[in-house]
C-alpha cells in the first residue's frame, strides 16, 4: 500500500494511491511551508540571540519558511536552534508496519551577514527531526558550501542515525534512538544557526531559510496474500506426502 501526501506551492491539497501491494510507503512533502501547519519545538537561542519563524515569498520556488534572527553585537559569535514538526501527519509503526528506513529532503538557503554585509565561508545542513514519546530525535547531514537554496538529501535512515536532541542544552546524544517498531512519530525537519570567531564589535545576524520538506517512511516488507497462499498449500501439499509415507 502505498499512501502519498502532498501539499502543493500556493494551494493545498492531498492525493491517495491505494495500489495493492505487500508492503507500504507513506511520503509526506510540503512546497508551502506556512509556519502555521507546523508546530514549533523547543529553541536553544545562545543568551542575547531572538529568533522569529514566518512565511517568505523567496521560496524556492514559491513560498518558503524562514527564521530571522536579531542582530547580535558584544560577543564573538552566536548558535541558535529551531526545530518544526508538522501538525497534520504521524506515524506509528505499531500501526502501520514497522520502518525500514526513512527518506528525508530539504531544501535549505542561509542569509549571514555582518552589519548588512554578506559574509563567507557559512555551512548549512538539514536535519531529519522525529518527536516520539515526548522527546526529540534528530539527523543531521554532512555539511554543504551554501549557493543559494541547496537540496539535500537523505536516503535509508535508520534508527541509530538519529540521536536524542536536547533543546535546553543544544547537545545530540547518538547513543539513544527512537523505537522504529512502535510508539507514534510526530515528523519534520530542524535548522541550525551557527557563527563562531568574530570580532565582538560585530553585528552578525544569521537566518535561515527551508523549503520542499520531504519525508517517506519505508515500512517493513509484508508478505503478500499471494505468497501466504502459496506457503500455505505448499505446507498441506508437504503434509500430505509425510501422511503418504
Amino acid at each position: 500500500m502505498t499512501l502519498t501526501l502532498t501539499l502543493f506551492k500556493r494551494a493545498a491539497s492531498v492525493a491517495c494511491l491505494l495500489p495493492a501491494a505487500a508492503f507500504a510507503s507513506v511520503q509526506f512533502t510540503d512546497g508551502v511551508m506556512d509556519p502555521a501547519q507546523f508546530s514549533a519545538a523547543p529553541l536553544y537561542l545562545q543568551p542575547g540571540t531572538t529568533l522569529t519563524t514566518s512565511q517568505t515569498a523567496s521560496g524556492n520556488p514559491g513560498t518558503g519558511l524562514q527564521a530571522l534572527t536579531g542582530a547580535l553585537t558584544g560577543q564573538d559569535g552566536y548558535s541558535w536552534t529551531a526545530g518544526y514538526i508538522y501538525g497534520g501527519f504521524s506515524y506509528d509503526p505499531a500501526v502501520s508496519g514497522a520502518i525500514a528506513g526513512i527518506d528525508f529532503s530539504l531544501d535549505r538557503a542561509i542569509d549571514f551577514n555582518d552589519g548588512g554585509v554578506p559574509l563567507a565561508g557559512a555551512t548549512i545542513t538539514a536535519r531529519a527531526l522525529i518527536l516520539q514519546n515526548g522527546a526529540y530525535y534528530m539527523a543531521v547531514s554532512a555539511p554543504v558550501a551554501p549557493t543559494g537554496y541547496v537540496t539535500i538529501t537523505m536516503n535509508g535512515l535508520q534508527a541509530a542515525d538519529f540521536g536524542l536532541f536536547d533543546f535546553s542544552a543544544n547537545t545530540l546524544d547518538m547513543s539513544v534512538h527512537p523505537d522504529f517498531a512502535s510508539g507514534a512519530m510526530g515528523l519534520g525537519f530542524a535548522m541550525r544557526g551557527i557563527a563562531a570567531g568574530y570580532p565582538p564589535g560585530d553585528t552578525l545576524t544569521l537566518n535561515g531559510y527551508a523549503d520542499n520538506f520531504s519525508m517517506q517512511i519505508n515500512a517493513v516488507p509484508e508478505p503478500s496474500a499471494g505468497l501466504l497462499l502459496a506457503l500455505g498449500m505448499a505446507a498441506i501439499a508437504l503434509r500430505r506426502r509425510s501422511m503418504r509415507g
